[in-house]
């Protein structure tokens, strides 16, 4: 039973993964890429220790008994319903011209 629901959420991380890095940054200016990027690190670091450490809230003292991971995989199948749910609000923005930024002046004399 384990293997099917392994399988989806592997796919679906390495689908999504690489994509959220081009996606936080997308809109930055050249001169704040550095920042969002160590940003959007922090946090999916932070949203790795959170899940972690609440797999094994819910798990205790039993690694090696099945019925505690009923109750990881319905934290995970309601934390994915729910951010399914909530992304369906957001709008897609239509595209615009590309933003000009100013080039900062570099001169090596």
């Amino acid at each position: 039973m384990w293997l099917p629901s392994a399988l989806l959420t592997g796919i679906g991380v390495s689908l999504i993964m690489p994509i959220l890095g081009g996606a936080a940054v997308q809109n930055l200016p050249p001169t704040k890429l550095a920042v969002g990027s160590g940003v959007n690190q922090a946090i999916r670091q932070f949203g790795t220790v959170l899940g972690v450490s609440l797999t094994f809230a819910i798990l205790g003292d039993a690694p090696s008994a099945v019925a505690p991971f009923h109750g990881i995989y319905l934290l995970m199948i309601f934390s994915g319903l729910s951010v399914t749910l909530l992304s369906l609000g957001l709008r897609a923005r239509a595209p615009g011209a590309p933003r000009e930024f100013a080039q900062p002046h570099i001169s090596f004399e």
